[in-house]
């Protein structure tokens, strides 16, 4: 289970019935509960190239922008702990979601910033 924490303020979509939370959680727990090959809903990735001061950036300990995902759960599973199972749905985000893999890449080569390890850019807020 993944339990979320640092929720927001909750808002309501009247037209799909749903609710949005705001939530912090590591790039690590992200990348595990996220389908990144599998959504309907975003455009092809791009190249890396354009988003080459978004990678420095992160690489150097920078606050990640939000990302938008669906989860479809229960309102129980969200307050006690997201099953590990289910995948988020990119609704907004894809192209940073390849920047954060893209800064992984570059972590294994050495090619690090201020974040110089793998682990500790999984653990990064």
């Amino acid at each position: 289970m993944i339990k979320l924490s640092g929720y927001m303020n909750q808002l309501n979509d009247q037209k799909i019935s749903g609710k949005s939370l705001m939530t912090i959680m590591t790039i690590g727990d992200y990348l595990e509960m996220t389908d990144t090959e599998n959504n309907p809903y975003q455009r092809n990735k791009l190249g890396v190239k354009q988003y080459t001061k978004l990678v420095a950036d992160l690489l150097d300990d920078t606050v990640m922008p939000p990302i938008s995902v669906v989860y479809c759960g229960t309102k129980e599973e969200i307050l006690n702990g997201l099953d590990e199972n289910k995948k988020f749905i990119i609704l907004d985000g894809l192209q940073r979601t390849n920047c954060i893999m893209h800064c992984i890449e570059r972590l294994r080569r050495n090619e690090g910033g201020r974040i110089t390890t793998e682990q500790e850019f999984l653990k990064k807020k």
